[in-house]
């Protein structure tokens, strides 16, 4: 298998998916839900979501307006990316072992994948 897409159900740092060490992470959209458990406010949320990203591996976040703290955690962590999924495809680097490259399709699919239409 060469890309397998996981989809964090719920916020990101203490959601189960996260067990899985991925090659890169991307955040699709940060949207006000599930305030019970991330936070009442997109920066809040934001910061749970960013605890799916991995130490020097790429950190992708697709919002056009990002919250600060997932900013803040993407770049302390990991390779933090921004803009368009094909922008953003082409700038991560390679990983040893992991097969090549992003491809910017792939990306660009995997980036519309997990919205759904109360995030947008």
């Amino acid at each position: 298998m060469e890309v397998a897409v996981l989809e964090v159900g719920l916020g990101g740092r203490l959601d189960a998916v996260n067990t899985v060490d991925a090659d890169a992470a991307l955040v699709v959209s940060i949207g006000i839900d599930h305030v019970d458990w991330l936070g009442a406010d997109r920066d809040s949320i934001g910061y749970e979501k960013a605890g799916i990203y991995r130490p020097g591996r790429p950190a992708i976040c697709a919002d056009p307006d990002p919250p600060r703290r997932l900013i803040d955690h993407a770049k302390e962590s990991a390779h933090y990316c921004s803009g368009s999924a094909a922008t953003m495809a082409s700038s991560v680097p390679n990983r040893p072992g992991a097969g090549g490259p992003l491809k910017s399709g792939s990306m660009a699919a995997a980036a519309g994948a997990g919205r759904r239409s109360s995030d947008r």
